[in-house]
């Protein structure tokens, strides 16, 4: 793949970006944030916060949360979240597509999300999907989280190739302020939590749908429509 440069690599989000769950996990997180901590959010208060791990979730809305009762907001909101997740977490119409499309064009592919690797695990393999990705780095896996370049950095690691020959494919600044910062191309999708002019104002690409970012095929891979490369 060449957008200016040779692109070895991919990273995807997983919420939002492969899966179309953000209303679900808006939809249970406010649910457990009722139970736990006595009060409902409205949506637009957590829609922005998707893509962090869960207690940073919880902490903006308790800042003084203990070890105790970070454990018990994530046990609640797992209890609500999993029993439903692959009924409420349909991949989007053009992912296996676009991520069939990549491969033909040996392009390595990767998953970086706020969720641990065992929940990422619990989405992408009941789906069939897991064996396509090289590396998924969830966030218990050491590092610092995004929108800090760790994430990515690991992944490219896992899949052999640097920086500059990956791009990141996300959903929310989150997405966008990792990829920048791990020396990666940012491209912006705006089917989950962020507008396209946030995603524009800082991502090198957006597309409404990952088939806008990845609109056709020829022998060395995928073309690109990018904006500022």
């Amino acid at each position: 793949m060449r957008v200016g440069r040779e692109i070895r690599a991919v990273l995807f989000d997983l919420d939002g970006t492969l899966v179309d769950s953000v209303p679900f996990l808006v939809e249970c997180f406010s649910c457990a944030v009722r139970d736990t901590l006595g009060r409902m959010p409205e949506p637009d208060e957590v829609r922005p916060l998707v893509g962090l791990p869960l207690r940073q979730m919880f902490e903006h809305f308790h800042p003084d949360l203990t070890d105790e009762l970070a454990q018990t907001c994530v046990t609640t909101y797992r209890e609500v979240y999993f029993p439903r997740v692959l009924e409420r977490s349909p991949l989007f119409p053009d992912a296996l597509e676009v991520l069939d499309r990549l491969a033909a064009g040996n392009v390595a592919l990767g998953i970086v999300s706020g969720k641990t690797e065992e929940g990422i695990r619990r989405v992408v393999e009941p789906i069939g999907i897991a064996h396509r990705f090289g590396a998924i780095v969830g966030a218990d896996y050491g590092g610092a989280h995004k929108p800090a370049p760790d994430g990515a950095l690991a992944a490219a690691g896992l899949l052999g190739v640097s920086p500059a020959e990956t791009a990141v494919v996300g959903d929310s600044l989150l997405d966008i302020e990792m990829a920048l910062a791990a020396g990666m191309l940012a491209w912006g999708v705006t089917t989950g939590t962020t507008s396209r002019d946030e995603l524009a104002a800082r991502a090198h690409a957006v597309a409404d749908s990952l088939a806008g970012l990845f609109p056709g095929s020829d022998h060395a891979g995928c073309r690109v429509h990018a904006g500022k490369l």
